[in-house]
């Protein structure tokens, strides 16, 4: 059954097109303290958490497997 782009993605090409369009200049410093100081304290590795998307939509057979 195919999908739709919108179905696939929704709002993210917003920003992924924000971020993408963005030019040199400032440079910007994120700190996950706020974040852990609410409760987010887990983290993933980065290349097991696309290992887990991947098998995701691979279930969900929007990519082969």
């Amino acid at each position: 059954m195919p999908y739709s782009m919108d179905a696939l993605v929704g709002n993210s090409w917003q920003f992924a097109d924000a971020i993408f369009g963005l030019k040199g200049g400032q440079n910007t410093l994120l700190s996950t303290i706020k974040a852990r100081k609410h409760g987010f304290a887990e983290c993933i590795d980065t290349e097991d958490m696309f290992r887990n998307q991947f098998a995701d939509l691979q279930s969900a057979r929007i990519l082969p497997s």
